[in-house]
C-alpha cells in the first residue's frame, strides 16, 4: 500500500509538471487558464513518458543501491550468501529497468522534438535548423563532436529529415543552452557508464568471477551515488530546458510571481524547506547507516 501510496504521489507530481511542460485541456478566459477536459490536461502529451521515465529512473536507483550495499558486505566479508542473492537480483533487475529507460528516454527526446522544439534544439546543440542534421556527442562548452545525419534519422528515422534549430526561434525565447545541453549529456553518459557497469557484472556473474572480483565490486560499490545525480540531472535539463516560460508558450518564468505574496515572505519559505530537508536528508543517512551496519536479520553469514 505504501508503495502504491507512493507511485500515485509520484504520477500526479509528474503530471503537474508536465502541464507546465505540454499544456492540454484548457481554454484561456480574462487571461486565465481555466480546465476544460481534466483527462486531456492530466494525460497531456508528455506524461506518459515522463511518468515511465522517472518511475524507471527510481527502479535504477533501487537497483544501484542494493548492488552497491551487496558490494559492500562482500568486500568485508559479512552476509555473504544475502550479499550474493541480493546482488544478482539487482544487476539483472538494474540492467533491464536502464535498457527500458533508454527506450523511453529515446521517446521521450523525440516527443520533445515535437512539442518543445526550442528544449530539443538546446539539447542537441542544434543553432541552425536543417536537413541531415548531425548528433552532437558532447556539446556546450566543451568542442562539439557531431556525427553526420545521425541526429534526423533518431529523431525522424530519416537521415534526410529537417530538424528545427535554435535560429527558427527569437532569441529571447531560447532556453539556456550551455546549460540544458551540459545536464543533458552528464545524465546520457553517465546512464550509460551504470549501464556498462551493470553489464560487467552479468558477464563476470557468467563467468564465475562475480563474487570474488574486488576490482568490480569496489566499482560497484562507488557507483552508489551516480544514479542520485542522474535523476537530478535530468530533471534539471527538464526546467531549465522549458525556460523561459513557467508554462509552456502560455506564462513566462519573469511574469510568474505572486502581487500579494511578497518576496521576503518567499525567501523565509524556501529557507525552511532547505532547513527541513536538509535535515530529513540527514536524518535518513544516518539511519541507512545503521542499518547497514546491523546487516539483515538473522545470524552472521559464515563463508563458504
Amino acid at each position: 500500500m505504501v508503495a502504491l501510496g507512493a507511485t500515485l504521489s509520484a504520477f500526479w507530481i509528474v503530471a503537474a509538471n508536465s502541464w507546465q511542460q505540454t499544456p492540454a485541456g484548457f481554454h484561456l478566459m480574462h487571461g486565465r487558464a481555466e480546465l476544460t477536459d481534466f483527462a486531456a490536461a492530466v494525460f497531456n502529451p508528455s506524461t506518459p513518458l515522463r511518468f515511465l521515465h522517472a518511475v524507471l529512473g527510481s527502479w535504477v536507483t533501487a537497483a544501484v543501491f542494493v548492488g552497491s550495499l551487496s558490494a559492500y558486505y562482500l568486500l568485508h566479508g559479512r552476509h555473504r550468501e544475502f550479499a550474493r542473492r541480493s546482488l544478482r537480483l539487482a544487476l539483472v533487475f538494474g540492467l533491464v529497468s536502464l535498457a527500458a529507460e533508454v527506450v523511453v528516454g529515446d521517446a521521450h527526446t523525440r516527443q520533445a522534438a515535437r512539442t518543445q522544439p526550442e528544449k530539443f534544439a538546446a539539447i542537441e546543440v542544434l543553432h541552425h535548423t536543417q536537413t541531415g542534421a548531425p548528433l552532437a556527442v558532447v556539446g556546450q562548452p566543451l568542442p562539439e563532436v557531431l556525427l553526420p545525419k545521425l541526429l534526423s534519422f533518431m529523431t525522424y528515422f530519416d537521415f534526410n529529415a529537417r530538424v528545427t534549430g535554435l535560429d527558427a526561434f527569437a532569441p529571447e525565447d531560447r532556453p539556456p543552452v550551455t546549460a540544458t545541453a551540459m545536464s543533458f549529456h552528464a545524465m546520457l553518459w553517465l546512464g550509460l557508464g551504470l549501464g556498462v557497469v551493470l553489464a560487467l557484472g552479468v558477464f563476470l556473474w557468467w563467468r564465475g568471477r562475480l563474487f570474488v572480483s574486488r576490482r568490480y565490486l569496489k566499482v560497484l560499490l562507488y557507483c552508489l551515488p551516480i544514479p542520485f545525480v542522474v535523476n537530478e540531472v535530468g530533471w534539471f535539463t527538464a526546467e531549465v530546458g522549458r525556460q523561459p516560460w513557467a508554462v509552456y508558450h502560455l506564462l513566462r518564468t519573469e511574469d510568474a510571481f505572486s502581487r500579494t505574496v511578497p518576496a521576503a515572505h518567499v525567501a523565509v519559505s524556501l529557507l525552511m524547506f532547505v532547513v527541513i530537508y536538509i535535515g530529513l536528508l540527514g536524518l535518513t543517512l544516518h539511519l541507512v547507516r545503521k542499518q547497514v551496519l546491523q546487516g539483515p536479520g538473522g545470524a552472521e553469514d559464515v563463508q563458504s
